[in-house]
């Protein structure tokens, strides 16, 4: 939003005019009228401001959180308030991972009572980006050699599967799936407008124990713009977008990026998905089909983009599968949401001597 940092005055009574400095977000007025003829100065006198000819800058306000890998145990995110002003406004976009440089300023809570207890926030002078898109990618002329040799390579795809989650061991087909999954299909945009999604989704079902966890967790890391979020604490509008209340400016509503909306272009990986319930599960259905969602709440009709692949692992019904029974009846997911998933992964934890041992040294190793 424009700011404004000089305000041009003109008084009331005589049509004098006078530019005002303005600091921090509280207007100035000019305290007497500076007519040279002093006509003005010992009665009470009306200023207006005008708005056409002051000087404006540009600013946005933004909410940084500290990245949840750099946390120490149990300790909660910190969030701080930063104000960025002129060519570097509006370059930010929510989801991305930043490193500001700024001066720590307080400023007094614009409260009714006066008090005591002053707020911080930051004067953002410069934004470092820690992390690129796909397109923003500087690509060297070695780097374009090296990847020329890989490609000749016939070993390539078992060599990118080889560097999927590297300490677990198996899962080869597993893996091959994700490694596709990264890659993604075409995007096909028929005649008509309608759109076929080229993004996979895939879905781990298994024992306890069998990596599940381990594998989403390491390609939410590997992924450009990977979100991890596990079921039992993920609810329907963290995962795709919350109304809050503005606190900047006029309280208006406004909408907050879920997971699903942060991973816009990358991948969402969902842990537990068996264990949330049946409205939060329901927020996914048109995130995976259409590859967007829409939110009318709160006086606010939007349509948000979240075309991501989406990684999610489940436990059966009865914590581990029954050899006996049909294993489409132990998954506890209704039929509308599993057949949005492109693969099926049945991950067994079976009793076999050969793999037990070659699992149990590689651990060893």
């Amino acid at each position: 939003r424009p700011r404004m940092t000089q305000a041009l005055f003109k008084c009331g009574r005589c049509g004098a005019e006078m530019w005002v400095e303005q600091k921090g977000i509280q207007m100035k007025e000019p305290l007497m009228c500076s007519n040279p003829d002093g006509s003005c100065n010992k009665q009470a006198t009306q200023f207006e401001l005008e708005p056409k000819r002051s000087i404006y800058i540009d600013t946005q306000k933004i909410e940084i959180q500290e990245s949840p890998e750099g946390l120490r145990g149990g300790a909660q995110p910190e969030r701080i308030t930063g104000f960025v002003e002129d060519d570097i406004a509006g370059i930010m976009t929510a989801g991305n991972r930043v490193t500001i440089n700024g001066i720590i300023r307080s400023s007094e809570k614009q409260d009714r009572d006066k008090t005591t207890i002053f707020e911080i926030f930051m004067d953002v002078l410069s934004i470092e980006f820690k992390e690129h898109e796909y397109d923003e990618i500087q690509i060297t002329e070695d780097d374009e050699l090296r990847i020329l040799d890989m490609s000749r390579d016939p070993m390539l795809f078992d060599n990118i599967v080889a560097s999927i989650s590297p300490t677990i061991h198996g899962h080869e087909k597993v893996k091959g799936a994700i490694a596709l999954q990264l890659f993604g299909g075409c995007n096909k945009e028929m005649d008509d407008g309608t759109v076929i999604r080229g993004d996979m989704h895939v879905l781990l079902v298994g024992d306890p124990g069998v990596a599940k966890s381990q594998i989403l967790r390491y390609m939410s890391t590997l992924a450009p713009r990977g979100i991890y979020a596990s079921g039992k604490s993920a609810s329907a509008a963290g995962l795709t977008a919350a109304a809050v209340k503005d606190e900047f400016g006029d309280g208006r509503w406004t909408l907050e990026a879920g997971a699903l909306v942060l991973a816009d272009k990358g991948l969402a990986c969902i842990d537990e998905l068996d264990k949330m319930t049946s409205q939060d599960r329901s927020s996914l259905h048109e995130a995976m089909e259409s590859q967007r969602i829409s939110v009318a709440k709160a006086g606010i009709t939007a349509t948000l983009q979240c075309r991501c692949s989406m990684l999610a692992a489940a436990n059966p019904k009865f914590g581990r599968f029954e050899s006996e029974i049909s294993i489409t009846s132990q998954i506890d997911l209704p039929p509308a949401l599993m057949s949005r998933f492109d693969l099926i992964f049945v991950m067994r934890d079976r009793p076999d001597k050969d793999n037990d041992r070659a699992l149990t040294s590689h651990i060893l190793k």
